[in-house]
């Protein structure tokens, strides 16, 4: 028998995080800091998206390389690297171009795949690389030297879109209209969804065979800012009507005008059941060539009703517009945090203490007792209710290291591995469930303390 036993703990993989510190090579635009690095910087769990980035908006293939963090204590086995960027595509999609996460190990440099499309809501994309650019296993001196970074390129990308305009204020009127559910005839019309008789216009009390003699003119919502470059296809008007008397000579139709010219949309005959109309207009009536936006920002919208001889019969529940646009741009490709992810396992650490002079087991049972009404009884295992190791002894070399390591493993939490004990049964694993150790020096002036440590233990 041994005079010592040994400890020994494998502690879970852990993660170190690289960032950014400077710049080493630098071609993407930056934008919200002085330098390219500042902008990618942020901590792994608080990126600040829109405050700063860098970003490419071109057909050309450009590239960031940045210097990074060195490790500081860390040490074990290096399991991967992996690089992390926090990405999207600026108002469109990008689907046709080249996103990159690249690394390099003071030696060699890498590539991920192409990681595109690239989305138009910031989102992390990453590249896990197991080896290391130059070839075999990683080592710290390769985390030092290392250096990461983004290649980026943003071909012209086509796509089209439909934006919806919304009515927004009365313009003019004629003819006693009713506006019902509203204090505006506009906010009886405006409604993203159709409400059908919750808001709504009608013909009232008037009553007309002939257009222009019951309507409304509205101004519509504008397009949305945009910074990207678009032709607009046409504007597409709707409405959703009803006659209530199923009867005939219930009219509706919608004309888009501008600057005093109209065109004028297709004549609808109504049912007693709501019916959404739409008519599509190519070129503004105010230029007779394609639209712009200036002109889509500058129409109104005019609702005629032609009620034929019956009052409050003729309901409108909604109004709207789409302008229907194909966009011809290189959406900017942003990146607005880069860091790279260390994963490693630990030295398994040992401790080897002196034997102990105290060791208690318990290894009790759960167990019950079942009364039956005859007055017999029944005993019953209700399984083992633990299996606990206690030890206990002195140690009066290098007890201050022996000790600290001991921490440590209470830190980890993991299970550790006991060998040397005389009964070899013990020597399994276990998880600390307590750890205290007291100081028995005689003298402060000891530089190797004495104590007396004590472990309680549960059988893994």
């Amino acid at each position: 028998m041994g005079s010592n036993i040994t400890i020994s703990q494998s502690p879970d993989a852990a993660n170190l995080i690289i960032y950014p510190t400077g710049d080493s090579n630098v071609n993407l635009v930056k934008y919200g800091q002085s330098n390219n690095y500042e902008c990618v910087d942020e901590i792994w769990h608080s990126p600040n998206e829109d405050t700063d980035y860098v970003s490419h908006a071109f057909d050309s293939t450009v590239s960031d390389w940045y210097t990074c963090t060195d490790h500081a204590t860390e040490s074990g086995t290096i399991n991967y690297v992996r690089v992390i960027a926090r990405m999207k595509s600026h108002q469109i999609e990008q689907t046709t171009g080249e996103f990159h996460l690249l690394i390099n190990d003071g030696v060699s440099a890498a590539s991920s795949n192409n990681l595109i499309p690239i989305k138009t809501s910031y989102k992390k994309y990453y590249n896990t690389w197991d080896t290391k650019p130059s070839g075999g296993a990683w080592a710290w001196t390769d985390i030092d030297n290392m250096l990461i970074g983004l290649q980026l390129s943003s071909p012209s990308v086509t796509k089209t879109y439909s934006e919806a305009l919304r009515p927004n204020s009365d313009v003019a009127g004629n003819g006693s209209i009713d506006k019902n559910g509203d204090t505006t005839w506009y906010g009886c019309v405006d409604e993203a969804t159709a409400d059908e008789d919750t808001t709504s216009i009608d013909n009232g009390s008037v009553t007309a065979s002939i257009w222009d003699n019951i309507y409304r003119d509205f101004g519509m919502t504008d397009m949305a800012d945009s910074s990207y470059n678009y032709t607009i296809n046409n504007v597409k008007l709707y409405h959703r009507a009803k006659d209530i008397t199923g009867g005939a000579g219930q009219y509706t139709r919608l004309s888009v005008r501008n600057n005093g010219s109209t065109t004028v949309g297709s004549t609808r005959t109504n049912t007693a059941n709501y019916k959404t109309w739409n008519d599509t207009f190519t070129t503004n009536p105010d230029t007779s060539g394609a639209w712009s936006t200036a002109g889509v920002d500058s129409m109104t919208v005019r609702m005629d009703l032609r009620a034929g001889s019956h009052n409050n019969a003729l309901f409108v529940t909604q109004v709207y517009a789409t302008a229907n646009y194909t966009v011809f741009d290189n959406p900017a490709l942003r990146a607005t945090q880069l860091y790279a992810v260390v994963n490693y396992t630990p030295a398994t650490s040992y401790v080897s203490l002196s034997m102990p002079d105290q060791l208690s087991v318990n290894h009790s049972r759960g167990v019950g007792r079942f009364n039956f009404p005859d007055g017999d009884y029944e005993i019953i295992d209700t399984g083992r209710s633990g299996k606990a190791l206690n030890i206990s002894g002195i140690e009066t070399s290098g007890t201050v290291t022996d000790m600290q390591s001991l921490k440590n493993m209470c830190h980890y939490g993991n299970k550790i591995t006991i060998a040397g004990l005389p009964d070899t049964n013990l020597n399994t694993d276990y998880l600390i469930r307590g750890f205290t150790w007291n100081d028995m020096s005689y003298n402060d002036a000891v530089t190797d303390r004495t104590y007396r440590y004590s472990l309680q233990l549960e059988e893994v």
